[in-house]
């Protein structure tokens, strides 16, 4: 990865809190291979405490790629993943935007769908859905007032 992200997210050991696993590349790795999301559920202190994830964290290293570090600046989330099998296979890809940026965008179907994923632990159904609603017809609102009550109240706490 190049020299930032390694400073910011690279080998910094096991995660203790959630917070810790979040600013953690090989924690992120770990439980989006477990689980194929990284999301609030990820990064629980019951989950970043399972030994399915420390088994790939202690087994995952990271390290700065300097040639990342001259690509032009539109390229330099680059990042190399390479994953050695039992059987000593090696699978790797290269990304050089990360989901959500340069050419892979999310579509409106996936925003929502991490919007869901993202407040489902922390407002009601019913107060979810109503902010859905609010911000996918924005365009219609004549007064924001009914989308900032949505927004202002205290929300619960998104891990424990």
């Amino acid at each position: 990865m190049p020299r930032r992200a390694d400073r910011n997210v690279g080998d910094m050991g096991r995660p203790l809190t959630p917070i810790g696993a979040q600013m953690n590349v090989a924690c992120a790795v770990a439980v989006a291979l477990l689980d194929g999301k990284v999301l609030i559920d990820q990064f629980t202190a019951d989950r970043i405490a399972g030994a399915d994830v420390w088994n790939l964290i202690d087994r995952t290293m990271t390290r700065h790629e300097a040639k990342y570090d001259e690509l032009p600046v539109t390229q330099r989330l680059t990042t190399r993943v390479a994953a050695t099998l039992k059987d000593g296979s090696v699978r790797e890809k290269t990304v050089v935007h990360p989901r959500g940026s340069g050419n892979r965008l999310l579509t409106n179907d996936e925003i929502v769908e991490k919007y869901r994923d993202l407040t489902r632990t922390v407002v009601s159904a019913e107060r979810q859905s109503a902010i859905e609603s609010a911000i996918l017809g924005l365009e219609n609102m004549a007064d924001i007032s009914e989308l900032v009550a949505l927004l202002t109240p205290t929300v619960r706490a998104a891990t424990d």
